[in-house]
């Protein structure tokens, strides 16, 4: 687990957190993501970037206190090996949004809500997603196609952190209603 607070005076108001065990070969692509992060001279004031391999109930604390979140995390999925995918939350299944030990990011999001948590709103909140080939066995590093990936991936977390949208409308939208264009949700795999 790691914590790298914003470099600046602004008031970190959006998290990035890189989901995933760097053991677990693939798996470990959310944590380099944020490592590459870490030395971007293009990382605005006000984030702060955080590695950890736990979701549900831990990462649901981690989001505690933030405007806006961007989660990078390890994807099964079926455009290969190193695709780089932005959804909203909730669409997609990544590695750690789920565990058969805790409970789910949804859940757990919920659950903090009612209990008063200071939480982002389900809009404000961004899933990127790195196909991943080998996620299960252990070992350091990403396989070839993975670390490809990982600078495309660094440049649509700086493009969503460039975006003003989700942090000026999270509030108007905590209630289920759909973002504007280009949050679209037409190019997501749909739930099963």
């Amino acid at each position: 687990m790691c914590h790298l607070p914003a470099t600046s005076l602004v008031p970190a108001t959006t998290v990035v957190v890189g989901l995933g065990n760097p053991l677990r070969r693939d798996d470990g692509v959310g944590p380099e993501v944020v490592e590459q992060l870490a030395r971007c001279a293009k990382l605005p004031p006000g984030v702060d970037l955080l590695a950890d391999d736990r979701g549900g109930l831990a990462l649901m604390e981690r989001l505690v206190g933030y405007e806006r979140a961007i989660i990078v995390d390890a994807m099964i999925g079926d455009e290969g090996a190193g695709a780089v995918r932005v959804m909203p939350l909730g669409d997609l299944l990544t590695a750690h949004s789920a565990c058969t030990h805790d409970t789910s990011l949804m859940t757990a999001l919920e659950l903090g809500r009612l209990t008063g948590a200071a939480l982002p709103g389900d809009a404000a909140i961004t899933i990127v997603g790195v196909e991943v080939v080998e996620c299960l066995a252990f070992g350091e590093g990403c396989t070839p196609e993975v670390a490809a990936a990982v600078p495309r991936a660094v440049e649509r977390v700086l493009e969503l952190l460039r975006d003003p949208w989700p942090s000026a409308a999270a509030n108007d939208l905590q209630g289920g209603a759909e973002p504007p264009e280009p949050w679209s949700r037409s190019w997501c795999r749909p739930k099963s």
